[in-house]
């Protein structure tokens, strides 16, 4: 279990691995098949979701050299089982992103548990009837904004933000890509957080805290770490509706303490009211009886 929690964490982050021994091995699979500008490997059958999803990175690499002024380029794999099992020892369907120079890779089908856990979400929820989609579909589009939350994690660190703690960067890499979505791809941005708050809510988590993540990280498990990206997302919505995109320029000027009781929500409430309330809609922070640090 250790092991797959090691795995897991890495397919959730940046990671450095050898990436042109990985780009190598992708492109003796698939060579580039070029769309949007961007090379993509996939199998033919698949080219339709890599397609889609190259698109959406080549619309929001121009987004940020435009806002932002940051620029970083990278290739798309889409990859079945067992290609995927030639490539990387990360559990299968856990979306990354590898280099410089870099590469999202993104799984082709729903035979892993990451997507069984977001179709079970989405199984309790109307959405399929909103947006006239199948939950297969609906999975599948949540698996790819994943990959593409990856790639926020780069553009943050391109714009020269810092971060005290692992919660501060995943809430900034989905800052960048909701930024992207909402301008450009709203009914996409819409979708991502109706996704999200099923996800939120769903379940019994074991874990609810900042201090469990920052600890536990992917430790939590898979059903309790997705429930805290969903989590971050809706968050994320509130403040970027209330900002804008001015909200991650403001993060260059945060002064983080050396340590914070509250996992520096008090340091985002000063730049951004509401983040105390979202904490304790959440369970985020322990509350003010509770002397320990639990989860729950």
């Amino acid at each position: 279990m250790r092991a797959r929690l090691t795995a897991l964490c890495i397919g959730w982050t940046c990671v450095n691995a050898s990436a042109q021994t990985l780009l190598d091995t992708i492109q003796a699979l698939h060579p580039d098949s070029g769309v949007a500008g961007i090379a993509v490997h996939c199998a033919e059958r698949k080219m339709d979701l890599a397609a889609s999803t190259a698109e959406m990175l080549r619309g929001a690499a121009g987004f940020y050299a435009e806002h932002f002024e940051v620029r970083q380029p990278l290739a798309l794999a889409v990859l079945d089982k067992t290609e995927w099992t030639k490539v990387t020892s990360i559990p299968y369907g856990l979306p990354f992103v590898s280099g410089p120079p870099y590469i999202v890779v993104l799984p082709a089908t729903g035979d892993h548990p990451l997507f069984r856990h977001v179709d079970d979400a989405l199984d309790r929820s109307d959405l399929p009837a909103r947006y006239s989609m199948t939950n297969e579909e609906i999975s599948s589009h949540v698996l790819s904004l994943i990959g593409f939350h990856e790639l926020g994690h780069l553009y943050a660190k391109a714009f020269g933000l810092e971060f005290p703690n692992r919660w501060t960067f995943e809430f900034a890499a989905t800052a960048f890509a909701y930024a992207y979505l909402d301008q450009c791809l709203p009914i996409t941005a819409s979708l991502w957080v109706d996704a999200c708050r099923a996800l939120a809510h769903a379940g019994n988590p074991a874990h609810t805290s900042l201090r469990d993540f920052e600890t536990l990280y992917v430790g939590v498990g898979i059903a309790d770490y997705a429930r805290y990206q969903a989590v971050f997302l809706l968050r994320v919505k509130e403040v970027h509706d209330a900002h804008g995109i001015q909200f991650l320029s403001h993060l260059r000027d945060v002064n983080w303490p050396a340590t914070s009781p509250t996992q520096c929500v008090t340091e985002l409430e000063a730049i951004a009211p509401g983040f105390n309330r979202w904490a304790d809609k959440f369970q985020l922070l322990p509350s003010a009886q509770d002397g320990s640090n639990a989860s729950r």
